[in-house]
Parts: structure tokens; C-alpha cells; sequence
């Protein structure tokens, strides 16, 4: 007979992982499931939001994340005669180590994140369907 489990996490795209990261951390039973049989190899989201790696950083993924993705603080605009620097937005934070966008593909971010659980113990479930 299986034990019970406090969380059923259907869906192992960044939030799912990242769930399963935060419950690991707390002690909770439970499962993460996905009726992928392989995480995403493409980049369905770019970027990584200051206060996203503050929350990660509690995991230990956060440096990994940096090294791997590209904190962008300015647009260059390539014109036919010079090229522009821009600020890509003004976010004025002054309260965070992470003061940028960082971007980062959804492929690495999984794959950063599903490294950690497997550090973990923490398997996905690959293959597998909620139905019901």
C-alpha cells in the first residue's frame, strides 16, 4: 500500500520543479508528474524575473542560473550607420542582489531546476497522466 501524499503536482515545467524544490525543503510527501516522457529542449520563456531568483536562491540553483543565462541591463540597436545602447527598462531596484532580467531559455531553467531534485532524491515522473 503506498502512503498518502500531502501534494500531487501534476506538471513539471519551471513552477512545478520549483514547487517540488519549496515542498522538498519543507518536508512534504509528495509527487511530481508529467505526461511528457522528456522536459522541453526548446525555450518557451525567455526570461527570469529578479524576485523568481531571490525565491530559487533558497534552493541553491540561483548561481547556476546566472552562470547560465545572460543578465541583460540594456538593448543594443544595430542601425544601418551606428548602433544605439538603450536601457531595456528601468526596473530602479535597489533592495536585490538579481537588479536585471535575466534571460535564460525554459530548457535550462528545467534542466538547472531537475538537476537539483535529482541531487535531491526527487524523481519525475515522466510518462504519466492524471486522468481522473
Amino acid at each position: 500500500m503506498t502512503a498518502p501524499l500531502d501534494v500531487l503536482m501534476v506538471g513539471a515545467g519551471p513552477t512545478g520543479l520549483a514547487l517540488a524544490a519549496q515542498l522538498r525543503t519543507y518536508g512534504a510527501s509528495f509527487r511530481i508528474v508529467d505526461r511528457s516522457l522528456d522536459r522541453v529542449h526548446e525555450s518557451r520563456a525567455l526570461g527570469v524575473q529578479p524576485r523568481t531568483l531571490e525565491a530559487l536562491a533558497e534552493f541553491g540553483v540561483t548561481d547556476e542560473l546566472v552562470t547560465r543565462g545572460n543578465p541583460a541591463m540594456h538593448l543594443s540597436m544595430h542601425l544601418p550607420r551606428r548602433v544605439v545602447r538603450l536601457p531595456l527598462f528601468d526596473i530602479g531596484l535597489t533592495d536585490t542582489a538579481y537588479p536585471f532580467l535575466l534571460f535564460l531559455s525554459q530548457a535550462e531553467t528545467e534542466s538547472i531546476l531537475a538537476e537539483h531534485l535529482a541531487r535531491e532524491g526527487v524523481d519525475v515522473e515522466r510518462g504519466t497522466e492524471l486522468a481522473g
